[in-house]
Order: C-alpha cells, then structure tokens, then sequence
C-alpha cells in the first residue's frame, strides 16, 4: 500500500481549527492560495467537503464569477495546483448551494467527479431543482464532461469505474466511464431490493448489502460486467428490522480483500471474515464482537470497528471497538462495549495511521495499532472530514439564508 504524504498533512496537522471556524473574514493570499494559520498549518476559506484525489486535496469553492462554482486542488503543503470553473449553464439555471443542496465531490487517483445542484424557475414564481455531474482531470483541472439531464447521485468512483444512482424504476446503480461519463450499460441492484447499499469498491469490484425477509447479505459484482461474483449471508432474518440496520456487515476493502462482520449462529460466535474479493473465499475468520460502525483507514489498511455514538445512559452490545488488519485479517486489539461505554470511548477521526478518540470528555490519539487507551492526551481538535472555514449554505450570488431550505 502506497504511503500518501497528503493524508498525513491533513490529518496530523489538522487543517480545520477550531478556532478557525468561527471566524468569517478570511481571505485568500494574495497569490490565491491557501492562507498559513499561527499554528503552521495551512486552511482555504470558503471550502467545503473535501476529498484526496492522488496527492492532492479537492474541495468545491466560490467562484469569482457569481452564480458559478470552482473546484480547486490543494498540494500538501498548501500550494495551489489548479483551479477550474464549472462551465456556464447554457439556460436560466444557475448553480445553488444552500444548506441542503451542497456540492459535493468524489475521486480517484484520475478522476474528480463533482456532484452540484442546479436551480431554475420556467414559470413566475416557480423554481425547479436538478442535479448535475460535472467531471475534472484530477491531475491537471482540465474539464472533461458535464451531465444535467440524467445525472444522480455519486456512488463510488474507481479507476475505471464510476457508479451512479438511478431512477429508471428497475435499477438502483448504473455504471459509467469515469473520464467520459459514458453509460457502460452496466446495472446493479433493484427498486424490489429494499434496503441494498453499495458499501465499497476494491479491483474494479463493487460489494452491495442486502436486508430483507431472509437476512443481511454482501453481494460483490463485477463492475464491468454487472456478474455476481459470489454472495454471503451475515445476519438471519430478524423481527427487529432495526437491529439489522444498526450493524455494518461491509467493514472495508482494499487490495483484492473484504471484511465482513458476521453475526453468529448455529452454534458459531460473532467474527469477521477476511474474504479473497473475487472469489469470496474465507481467508481468515476470528470471533469478534460486533460493532455499529467501521472506519477504514487507507494508508495503513486498518479498520476500526466502532460504536456509533456510545451514551452510558443507553448502553448497547454494538458499543465495542477493534482495530482489524485489512491485510491479514489480524484483530490488533479490541475494546469490549461495557469499557467503551463505561470511558465514553468513541471514534472521532482516523488516518494516515493515526486514530483519534474521545474519552471521558477529552481528546487522545495513538498508533491505530495501539490500544486507545494507551494514547495520549491532545491540547488541539482533532481533525474533520470537512474544511469549512466560512458558512457555505446560501447562493453564491446572494446572501446567506435565515429560514433552511427544506424542498
């Protein structure tokens, strides 16, 4: 597994302060790139959701131009590597971000993919919202394809994949050609699948969870042909449709290997299953108690099981929290749910492997193979997956709105 130095920046210098977050005036160099804070670290105002695109950070910001939004990526140690403007619309739409209708963005190491909403009103007084894909070279900017019409949400995005939601009434996932935007023809899931989530991507090879009358199960499908690689069951059917729910049977997958939590029965205790991806093969099985949540950390191919919000006052078997090797299946060390809930132990961040906790209150952060509660205390916020340093929930082109948009 590739080490990447982005991740490390931008967890371990923790580039959204907390501090930093209330302020409203902050302004870009006057070289346009991102401004350096007291601490050393670096922070660009106005950005929103970002995500890692090679060795680079990609976030949506405001355009200098009303009524248009940029994308802009960020090397590791601040500078700006390019900046692209999403193409004027060719109508009376106009691109909107308010609270409820953020931008967002997915990527791989080529490909940047931003999901954004589009706002126009073809009568007086009425307004009609769209959604929109508008596609970048994650290495030099350049715009590739923009879709308005039959675009959707964003799934995942590989290498050679990009995987969409749709609404044609007989499929849920479509797959597209990342640098071309193309339809592959590929379709996955169905309307009549109630409760099938696309939980992760791994060697061209997308892993759907299925609940319904006859349990929880992982599917992993071939993504350029649509083919059922193979299938497994984690959980029998349950009269608590919700107990179901509350567990992640997908934990993670990276490097051609999946890991599944899977409820005991017959006589079997609750493990996790480290499966070859393609083949479905069971590389190794460990007993485990199960957790909530999982967390998968890329750069060291740790995922950490954890609960979802753990409150001493409603205490839940689903509370515990390990750390699982992605590699080889190894449990590294485990944090049974009555300790978690008894230290307030919840997972806060996770990354370039790096975990922080929070316990009892206070802030800690280790090694993510070391058990947390041999970490050491921060002075500073931990890390967050946003770098929102101005509010980013009105129209670029007006002011801020005092009543949420609920449409």
């Amino acid at each position: 597994m590739r080490v990447r130095p982005l991740g490390a920046v931008l967890l371990a210098a923790a580039l959204v302060l907390a501090s930093a977050c209330s302020t409203l005036d902050l302004e870009l160099s006057s070289h346009g790139e991102p401004a350096p804070t007291a601490e050393g670290a670096w922070q660009t105002p106005g950005a929103g959701h970002f995500v890692e695109a090679g060795d680079l950070a990609v976030a949506p910001v405001p355009s200098e131009e009303a009524g248009l939004l940029d994308v802009m990526a960020v090397t590791a140690d601040g500078k700006v590597a390019w900046r692209s403007t999403v193409p004027p619309l060719t109508d009376d739409r106009r691109i909107v971000t308010y609270e409820t209708h953020r931008p967002r963005i997915d990527a791989s190491d080529d490909v940047v993919v931003l999901h954004h909403y589009l706002e126009g009103g073809r009568f007086a007084g009425m307004r009609t919202r769209t959604e929109a894909l508008t596609a970048f070279d994650a290495r030099t900017g350049a715009h590739l394809w923009t879709d308005r019409d039959g675009a959707s949400r964003v799934e995942a995005v590989t290498e050679g994949h990009l995987v969409v939601a749709v609404h044609d009434g007989r499929h849920l996932l479509a797959v597209r050609d990342p640098r071309t935007g193309r339809d592959r023809g590929v379709r996955l899931g169905r309307p009549s699948e109630l409760g099938t989530f696309l939980m992760g991507t791994t060697d061209d090879i997308g892993f759907l969870m299925r609940l319904d009358d006859r349990g929880t199960h992982v599917t992993a499908h071939d993504l350029t042909t649509g083919e059922r690689l193979w299938r497994t069951r984690t959980e029998r059917p349950t009269h608590e449709r919700l107990d179901s729910l509350s567990t992640s049977s997908f934990a993670g997958a990276s490097s051609g290997r999946a890991l599944l939590q899977v409820r005991g029965d017959d006589g079997k205790p609750d493990r996790v299953e480290l499966r070859d991806a393609r083949t479905g093969r069971v590389l190794s099985s460990t007993g485990l108690a199960l957790s909530s949540a999982a967390t998968h950390d890329p750069d060291s191919d740790v995922v950490v099981l954890h609960g979802g919000g753990v409150d001493p006052l409603e205490p839940h078997p689903l509370d515990a929290m390990s750390a699982v090797d992605l590699t080889t299946g190894e449990v590294l060390w485990h944090v049974p749910a009555h300790e978690a809930q008894d230290e307030r132990l919840m997972l806060v961040a996770l990354g370039a492997g790096r975990l922080w906790v929070e316990r009892d209150v206070s802030f800690f952060t280790g090694d993510v193979r070391q058990r947390p509660t041999t970490y050491e205390q921060t002075p500073t916020a931990p890390p967050r997956g946003d770098i929102i340093l101005e509010r980013f929930d009105s129209p670029l082109d007006g002011p801020p709105e005092t009543i949420p948009d609920l449409e």
